[in-house]
């Protein structure tokens, strides 16, 4: 038996546990959302992610290649796995009561297949805010 001390990071996105099952080859992250928090637009090249809200609620922005924007509710009281694709632009917002999202990414995370846009980008290039 043996105990793994995680990751702990807290920003103005969320506060997170990192990398919960180092043996994996991809990662599992716990993120604890506050009200109306939002974490920004971005996307991978390689990765693809998985989410899933344990407790509350989000909404979770995809804008696919092709510029379609698609809006996600998860909520814990209607549980569903959403799946986002490489190359997919996505954020999420949480509402009104702290949220639970749990979310898995097919590798390791990489800050070099992590590409930021800001809002005002997004807004500009497809004329949406989430």
């Amino acid at each position: 038996m043996s105990i793994k001390k995680l990751e702990f990071y807290n920003d103005d996105r969320a506060s997170r546990f990192f990398d919960l099952y180092d043996e994996l080859d991809g990662q599992v992250t716990a993120s604890a959302i506050e009200p109306n928090q939002f974490s920004g637009w971005h996307m991978h090249e390689l990765q693809y992610d998985k989410f899933t809200v344990v407790l509350g609620k989000v909404k979770v922005g995809v804008i696919e290649q092709n510029g379609t924007i698609n809006e996600y509710i998860l909520d814990s009281k209607d549980p569903s796995t959403l799946h986002i694709l490489p190359t997919q632009i996505h954020c999420y917002k949480n509402f009104d009561e702290k949220s639970l999202l749990i979310y898995y990414l097919s590798q390791k995370h990489n800050e070099g297949d992590e590409f930021r846009f800001t809002e005002e980008e997004i807004f500009k290039k497809y004329n949406y805010k989430i």
